[in-house]
């Protein structure tokens, strides 16, 4: 191994820290609109409210219920297509029209009772079946939240109903708000694609609050005067052409509706303005029922400006570049752009794949693969399956396909399942889309082919994870931190997500990591591949402390202090969807349709996303960490290092850090040494080249150690 220096390890993997924690109050502090809803009924005056609203254009909310046991020899898929079989010919008989249909609806279960709730136009009185459910025992926080549901498409099909004819089918159909057609003209096949969303509510039992998602979903369609049917109904592309919706497509490959659109774009087909109008639609509903709720805010009481930084990115080991890339039918191509990236890099050299044992653990390697156009990805399983994570092509290994793997997928495989020998070897990942580009002479206009050279940005990216690689897990030591001394546990978690976890579906990795002087020594990783067995040895995981180990999740363990931090985010957690002072739909239509670009608090319509830039900061970089402190708990959230473009592509989210002793008892978050150390840590991006990634450079670490 190379024999670096302390001097050299001190300049070469030096950060750059704050010399002292500067959180202070925040003078930008504006109401954030966000999807929640506080619900101060309970829950069954919330349900008997809801049911007392009149019907809309003669239709109401009705309900069966039925008992139905299954066989102790039946198996649960047969079980539930006789179950709703049964409940789609009941539906057929309540409504009247033929059974050659699929209705859409939810089922509620208690014990062998199921209960169905649905849209009819002579739905019964609901004094004549309400009481039979409570009866039953059935969830009210689920009965009300499925009503809501029920008005809401009652609300949206009415709204239709204003402009087009709406078939009695469509009452008991999926409905799909936000449609937008991509393009107004065919593609070569005769095939257009059609941007939606689904909505879905979420009452919980447990804090009295209510929430919504809104799920993006993509079809193919084609125009309806050539014939073709199906389930899904139409659209119309501004009352031009009436288009049939054949199919729901990978959202991955095809969907392009963007989260916010600014200034020259039209506010109108984003996802931003569905939030808005679904939320709008849901207040407007509780208030008409006359339900006591208040919709939560988001209102930052606190402000960081200072995130970490690193001045130099410099390897200490040789760079050895993997070609893994099909030359294909130009192999000149080939090999001039191989060799410009090795200069480029200062690569040693070129060599071809070889198996992760016989790699040379002191060296660093950059492994170049063939990016799939399909879905962006390198992972592939054999020449036609593509897959989308390292865990997709984990779980295909360990059932014995592993040698039908991509490259580099089996060398992050290889990686997991043996980490102990593996765990301080060095070697990144880039996908390649192109090697050549057109390019136009602009005096002779011919267009030739020529080298498409990789991005600045991605370069730089290659740089930082190669360097926080070589020195988390050779040197493992990071020096220039201006922070108490202390020892932490970093962990990490990959997991099932369903509730009957199977033994071989958990990973954990926990790395001890201890502030000294200014320097952070991170010592050798643990990986459990048992939760009890990681339960019992890691402190602070224990079942008082973290109830449920959640897939993808990051812990920060103070064992000193013997304190737990934990940032997350799930549905329950703000979302920002607009200022609480001002209504975005209204703005729009009094402006054509388009949304101006203001950060100061009077005038924005997305506050937190657009702020004035800090005085104390550069030119064009407004990064900045705003928090909401709760009682105990507080929310984060992260603006860009720029301001948004005129085209967002996706939301900011917003995380909840909570902070709870080993023995199980909330603390204080924000007067945590932990915590202090958790938010110091964000960087202005170590990983990836100017961006905002919302994680601690110790997240990062912690992360890398499970999978490289």
């Amino acid at each position: 191994m190379t024999d670096v220096t302390d001097s050299q390890q001190h300049n070469e993997t030096d950060v750059v820290m704050a010399a002292e924690w500067e959180l202070q109050l925040s003078d930008y502090a504006p109401k954030a609109r966000t999807q929640l809803f506080d619900i101060h009924d309970t829950a069954d005056v919330m349900l008997e409210k809801l049911l007392q609203l009149p019907s809309t254009n003669g239709w109401g909310i009705d309900a069966i219920c039925i008992d139905k046991a299954k066989e102790y020899a039946m198996k649960w898929d047969d079980f539930s297509i006789e179950l709703h079989r049964k409940i789609q010919n009941l539906l057929s008989l309540k409504l009247g029209v033929k059974n050659n249909r699929e209705f859409h609806y939810q089922t509620l279960k208690k014990a062998n009772s199921y209960l169905v709730m649905f849209l009819s136009p002579d739905a019964r009185p609901y004094h004549q079946w309400v009481n039979e459910l409570k009866i039953k025992g059935f969830d009210q926080y689920k009965i009300a939240q499925t009503v809501l549901g029920l008005r809401l498409k009652l609300h949206f099909l009415d709204n239709v109903g204003k402009y087009f004819e709406v078939s009695h089918g469509a009452y008991n159909s999926e409905i799909f708000l936000g449609a937008v057609v991509q393009k107004e003209e065919p593609d070569k096949r005769g095939n257009y694609y059609v941007d939606a969303l689904q909505s879905d509510l979420f009452y919980s039992p447990d804090y009295g609050d209510l929430t919504f998602t809104l799920k993006g979903i993509c079809f193919r369609a084609k125009a309806e005067e050539l014939g073709v049917l199906s389930d899904y109904g139409r659209i119309l592309i501004k009352g031009k052409k009436s288009l049939q919706l054949l199919e729901k497509v990978d959202g991955r490959k095809y969907r392009k509706m963007p989260y916010m659109r600014f200034v020259s774009r039209t506010y109108s087909g984003c996802k931003n303005h569905a939030e808005n109008l679904v939320q709008g639609v849901l207040s407007s509903i509780l208030s008409q029922a006359n339900i006591t709720f208040s919709p939560r805010v988001f209102c930052a009481t606190h402000r960081q400006l200072n995130f970490l930084t690193s001045d130099t990115k410099i390897l200490q080991r040789p760079l050895v570049i993997i070609d893994n890339i099909n030359s294909g039918e130009n192999p000149e191509a080939h090999q001039r752009f191989i060799h410009y990236l090795k200069k480029t890099l200062d690569a040693v050299d070129i060599i071809s794949p070889q198996e992760l044992i016989d790699l040379d653990k002191d060296v660093n390697y950059l492994v170049l693969n063939q990016s799939k156009k399909i879905n962006g990805s390198s992972i592939s399983l054999g020449e036609d399956t593509l897959l989308n994570s390292t865990w997709q092509a984990l779980n295909e290994a360990k059932a014995g396909k592993k040698d039908l793997l991509d490259y580099y997928s089996r060398l992050k495989v290889d990686f997991i399942l043996d980490f102990e020998k593996n765990h301080q070897r060095v070697f990144q990942g880039c996908n390649i889309e192109a090697l050549e580009q057109n390019k136009k002479d602009p005096v002779t206009q011919v267009v030739k082919k020529v080298l498409n050279p990789v991005s600045v940005a991605k370069l730089e990216m290659i740089r930082s994870e190669l360097w926080l690689k070589e020195a988390v897990l050779v040197r493992k030591k990071l020096t220039g931190f201006s922070i108490n001394d202390g020892e932490y546990i970093l962990v990490s978690i990959r997991c099932s997500s369903s509730g009957s976890r199977r033994g071989n579906d958990f990973y954990g990795v926990a790395t001890p990591v201890v502030f000294s002087h200014g320097v952070m020594n991170i010592a050798e990783p643990k990986m459990y591949t048992n939760e009890v067995d990681f339960r019992n040895n890691v402190p602070g995981m224990n079942i008082n402390c973290i109830d449920r180990l959640r897939d993808d999740n990051f812990y920060l363990v103070d064992t000193v202090n013997e304190v737990v931090i934990k940032r997350y985010n799930t549905v329950r957690i703000p979302r920002l969807l607009g200022s609480a002072e001002r209504c975005s739909l209204q703005v729009a239509e009094e402006n054509q349709d388009k949304i101006n670009k203001f950060g100061a608090a009077d005038k924005t319509c997305l506050p937190y996303y657009l702020t004035p830039k800090p005085k104390s900061h550069a030119v064009s970089q407004y990064q900045q960490l705003f928090i909401e402190k709760r009682g105990n708990e507080a929310l984060l959230f992260c603006t860009k290092s720029n301001q948004p473009n005129q085209i967002m592509d996706r939301a900011t989210l917003v995380y909840n850090l909570v902070a709870t002793t080993f023995d199980g008892k909330e603390a204080d978050v924000m007067t945590q040494a932990a915590t202090e150390l958790l938010l110091r840590t964000l960087t202005y991006d170590t990983i990836r080249y100017n961006e905002v990634s919302q994680t601690s450079l110790l997240e990062k670490i912690s992360r890398l150690m499970l999978h490289n």
